[in-house]
């Protein structure tokens, strides 16, 4: 009698457990699809616009030339190859100076699953280049292509030594500044790398909800970034290019300061 009660009571148990797992897999997939489908709340930066450099005339020293990057939608490999392929020939047929081998080692370089935003495989391209081609590339589902200005000296080497340059910023950089991971580049020497903070702006921000495929539902709130801050030397370039000339196949050196002590060419 106990043995038949204590079967009784497990086959009841089993049956439960069963049903249970049958309404889960069956019956409640409706439910559980509309819920992955639910929207849910990302946030995205937005990099700020490197500030100019002017002289004390207001002539141009250390610009941004206008450019775009173009980007690929991650997880595009992995039984969706095709696509990815696809996507790269479309590219190359528009800009053929690029090489698709290198584009495609590029994306597979910083794909994996845990990336869920658009991967860069070309870092600039001047605005001449892509117009023409634009519309056609940014209207594709699996290509972004987004402004990307590029640090440019009207002035080339001229003042060079008090201008400095900007680079790609490295990894003990990166960790130093968060920032530079998402601008990508940072004053190495000279105005450039002591205004860096000041120059660099700070990044806006953007939240979006999203599905669960990522797609971008709706904008919730954007703050704009802190950018383009213009920063005036004391420096005079027509003085400095005079000095420049001057010194031509010579070696020496010279400081032009004014009476409050302001360096107007070095």
């Amino acid at each position: 009698m106990r043995t038949r009660i204590l079967l009784i009571f497990f086959s009841l148990v089993w049956i439960s457990l069963l049903i249970r797992v049958f309404y889960i897999s069956i019956q409640s997939n409706e439910y559980y699809e509309e819920l992955s489908e639910r929207n849910t709340i990302k946030t995205e930066l937005i990099a700020p616009v490197r500030g100019e450099i002017i002289d004390a005339n207001n002539e141009p020293i250390a610009i941004n030339r206008l450019g775009f990057k173009i980007s690929i939608r991650p997880h595009l490999v992995r039984k969706r190859e095709e696509i990815l392929h696809k996507e790269l020939d479309v590219i190359v047929s528009k800009l053929p100076f690029l090489d698709k081998e290198t584009l495609l080692k590029r994306y597979l370089a910083k794909d994996s699953y845990y990336n869920h935003n658009f991967i860069d495989i070309v870092d600039f391209i001047s605005y001449e280049e892509i117009m023409p081609v634009y519309s056609i590339l940014n209207l594709r589902q699996h290509i972004n292509v987004v402004p990307a200005p590029k640090r440019y000296y009207p002035n080339e080497d001229e003042a060079s030594h008090i201008i400095g340059y900007v680079a790609k910023a490295n990894q003990k950089e990166v960790d130093a500044d968060p920032t530079l991971k998402l601008v990508g580049t940072v004053g190495k020497n000279g105005v450039e790398k002591y205004y860096n903070a000041y120059l660099q702006g700070i990044p806006g921000e953007r939240v979006i909800k999203v599905s669960a495929y990522n797609e971008e539902i709706e904008e919730i709130s954007h703050r704009p970034a802190v950018e383009d801050r213009r920063l005036t030397l004391s420096v005079d370039m027509r003085l400095q290019r005079y000095i420049g000339s001057l010194f031509k196949e010579k070696a020496g050196a010279v400081v032009v300061m004014s009476t409050e002590g302001a360096v107007l060419a070095a």
